[in-house]
């Protein structure tokens, strides 16, 4: 049916609906209204609430320092061991706790812990005989607080606000106290030996009114969010956000509550409100519905089939259409139809952000050009904003939208400029945001030279707009020059960018420019041969394994080898691991090759086990993309039962930088394997900058010391004390640390003295073989059966 028909068929229901629309806008401004006067009360209560917690954490605070600046306190900390302190103290303890003013804040929890994370005192009558004990809620937050201090790290006082396992809301005050030094003391910041005060409090009046809204079948009052927050109730500010008609969030010193009022809690009123508008939508469409029927007969029906007829003939073509000048309804739905014709054409084309060309529309410009005419006065030009990532994660995403459109804006001025003042004719196409912070443009230019000096000149001009438009960050553009005269060039500038920027990025030591020359095209031509063979061996399983010993620092007994791969027909060309791994990760290849190495490794421990009398572990290098593969566990899992081999036997090694870029989901994904029964080691440690938190809630069970530290320990006293440090850390997060690249017995020596748990490098072995590793494993056990291990000499299989 045609949209005439279906209009005079529909005419009637139409206006009815209309009117009814009408008498609904009315019935729901009016909930509305009595809805938003309950929303008020109740936010005033939550309002109230919050600015009650306040009080009530400073309450806790007040306490704290009431406590801290007793003669008791500070007895105890000058001899934290002494008996007749310790009661002393808890006897002034439980004086405070018994005050009508401290009962006034329900149950509090007081304890003080030593250098030692010992409680010394506490608030709770404890058995004699027994120990006491941090609640579960608060001991993590409490022992970082002692890692903080134990490590020397400057602090003095924090204030936490939690929900505890039983529902409600606790804040908790921790302080650091030095038994030497006053409070004001910048020395007492930073010692190690410093006792914690920790005092822990509900928040009464926020768990008031959530037991009060629990009582009403239609309320629901929840914690949205909690967070620190440090401040003065002088300087309070409540924020309210209303998500929508039901729920309500109100915010305030780092806590956050949500309110939910689902809309049963109005129907009384509803109903009442309903009766009468009933009555007055019926009257008033029985009056409207003649008029308009006429009126919509005469001045639409007939304009509109005219406007369908246009747009039977025209299409998707913006030249069959004109604007029409007339305000009628149809003139705008004809209006309406170009113009979202025009939008359409628009997104397929441009960027929605710069309003730049896209990447599709400037790869078909850039074919045209080249097939149309000759270009021998043309080079296309790229910038590429470096860390662009890092300024979105700092500034925000709305700061790094308005760098890019600054940037656009100023490249495309001085591209048109340059255009403009040779006399060449500018196109909507030839400036372009090629990528997410890559911008395009095919400019005209004598020669080579002037090209790089009018980039060198545009990189001026758009630091010198940034400064001035008031971007506090520091830019660098890396930028890159391909030429559009070498055929070769042409028929693959798009890989010459991406490969000419990179080039441009490492440039740390002067002007960041790459331009696509003869070497670059060689570059890309050596990996799209590189990738290839490697797609040739993935298929024909071209592989080989080495094996790299990894030895008990004291026995030196062998613990574990680490698994290497080889391509014998890259290694005759020149080409390593080093060197194919990278390029097999951009191809996306690298889950089949570690498909490979994870089921040709088993089996040839599995070998080893039978043969050899191998009874250790084998360490498995494992590709950060694994890490976002879901299917990762289950075919590792897979292969394991297919060769037998038990779960604790297989290290996965993942490099430092990928575990400190982990996100959550890959975090879960380690600990799911450390449940199983894999166990993780951090390959690489010391150049990723690991924070010691990360590694205190995501452990892992085995550190790999980078072999840069290695190599200089004996020519730096820095690398010494890092070294030590590294180590340390290592075993109070409970994971065993490993010296990579040991080659001399002074190395070993030094490491061993350390206390390193293993050790690895050419002084141990070179990389083996199966039948090299068996060789070494099996003289290296005879030799500790007949004698202790206290040299070993380089391996290989030679």
């Amino acid at each position: 049916m045609k949209l005439v028909q279906r209009l005079h068929f529909a005419l009637t229901p139409v206006v009815g609906a209309l009117v009814i629309s009408a008498g609904i806008i009315v019935y729901l401004w009016q909930v509305n209204e009595h809805r938003a006067l309950e929303r008020d009360l109740w936010l005033n209560r939550l309002s109230s609430a919050l600015i009650a917690a306040e009080y009530e954490s400073r309450a806790i605070g007040f306490l704290s320092g009431e406590l801290a600046a007793s003669e008791q306190f500070v007895r105890h900390l000058q001899d934290t061991g002494d008996y007749s302190v310790r009661n002393f103290l808890d006897a002034h303890i439980a004086y405070l706790m018994s005050e009508k003013r401290t009962e006034q804040m329900g149950t509090v929890h007081l304890f003080v812990i030593d250098d030692l994370f010992t409680i010394t005192a506490a608030s709770s009558a404890s058995d004699p005989f027994s120990a006491r004990e941090l609640p579960s809620d608060i001991y993590q937050v409490v022992f970082d607080t002692h890692v903080l201090v134990t490590l020397g790290e400057p602090f003095t006082r924090k204030r936490e606000v939690y929900i505890a396992a039983n529902g409600e809301l606790r804040a908790t005050v921790i302080s650091a106290h030095d038994p030497v030094h006053a409070p004001g003391d910048k020395r007492s910041l930073t010692r190690k030996n410093r006792s914690l005060l920790v005092i822990d409090a509900p928040m009464l009046q926020i768990n008031k009114l959530i037991e009060t809204a629990s009582h009403l079948p239609d309320v629901s009052l929840s914690f949205g969010s909690i967070k620190d927050y440090e401040s003065e109730v002088s300087h309070t500010h409540i924020e309210n956000a209303f998500i929508d008609g039901e729920v309500c969030q109100v915010s305030a010193f780092g806590i956050s509550l949500e309110l939910t009022i689902l809309d049963s809690y109005y129907s009384p009123f509803k109903r009442e409100l309903l009766a009468q508008a009933l009555g007055y939508v019926a009257v008033i469409i029985v009056t409207l519905l003649s008029i308009v029927h006429i009126v919509v007969r005469l001045n639409v029906t007939g304009p509109i089939q005219s406007l369908l007829a246009d747009i039977q003939r025209g299409g998707l073509e913006l030249r069959y259409f004109k604007r029409s000048k007339e305000n009628s309804e149809v003139a705008v739905l004809r209006n309406a139809y170009i113009d979202s014709l025009t939008k359409v054409k628009f997104e397929a084309e441009f960027d929605n952000l710069t309003k730049l060309a896209n990447r599709k529309s400037f790869i078909e410009y850039v074919d045209q050009r080249v097939a149309s005419y000759a270009n021998d006065s043309s080079y296309l030009v790229a910038w590429d904003i470096v860390n662009f990532r890092r300024i979105n994660d700092i500034h925000g995403q709305d700061y790094a939208d308005q760098l890019l459109v600054r940037l656009s804006e100023q490249l495309l001025l001085l591209t048109n400029h340059n255009q403009n003042k040779l006399g060449v004719g500018c196109s909507d196409y030839s400036m372009s945001r090629y990528g997410s912070n890559t911008f395009c443009a095919v400019l005209t230019s004598s020669n080579l030279d002037n090209t790089k000096a009018l980039a060198t000149l545009f990189r001026a001009r758009f630091f010198q707009a940034f400064q001035s438009s008031g971007f506090a960050s520091h830019i660098e553009v890396a930028m890159a020059l391909i030429p559009l005269t070498n055929n070769q060039h042409v028929q693959m500038w798009q890989k010459g960018v991406e490969e000419a920027l990179s080039k441009a990025k490492q440039i740390t030591n002067g002007l960041p420019i790459s331009v696509f020359d003869d070497d670059l095209l060689s570059e890309l031509s050596r990996k799209a041969d590189i990738e290839k063979q490697l797609l040739s061996c993935i298929k024909d399983g071209a592989f080989e394994l080495n094996y790299m010993p990894l030895v008990d620092s004291n026995t030196l007994e062998v613990e574990s080898i680490e698994c290497l791969i080889r391509c014998p027909v890259l290694r005759d060309k020149g080409v390593g691991p080093d060197e194919f791994i990278p390029i097999a990760e951009q191809a996306n290849v690298i889950i089949e090759i570690d498909k490979w190495v994870l089921d040709n490794a088993l089996f040839e421990l599995v070998k080893m086990t039978k043969e050899c009398g191998y009874t250790g572990c084998i360490s498995i290098n494992v590709s950060a993309l694994e890490l976002y593969n879901d299917s990762f566990i289950e075919h590792l899992c897979s292969v394991c039962s297919s060769h037998g081999v038990e779960y604790h036997r297989v290290i996965l090694e993942i490099t430092e930088t990928s575990y400190v870029k982990s996100t959550q989901e890959t975090i879960t994904m380690i600990r799911s394997l450390r449940d199983l029964g894999f166990r993780i080691s951090v390959d690489d440690f010391g150049t990723g900058f690991t924070s010691i938190n990360q590694l205190l809630h995501y452990p892992v069970d085995e550190l790999k010391i980078d072999k840069t530290f290695v190599d200089l320990i004996l020519l730096q006293s820095d690398e010494k004390k890092m070294l030590k440090s590294i180590i340390a850390l290592g075993h109070s997060c409970g994971a065993k640390v490993v010296g990579e690249g040991v080659e001399t017995q002074l190395q070993k020596e030094y490491l061993n003295s350390l206390g390193c748990d293993y050790l690895q490098g050419f002084y141990i072995s070179k990389p083996l073989t199966y039948t090299g590793f068996c060789n070494f494993y099996n003289r290296l056990s005879s030799n500790s059966r007949s004698e202790n291990v206290t040299e070993l000499t380089v391996r290989s299989d030679g």
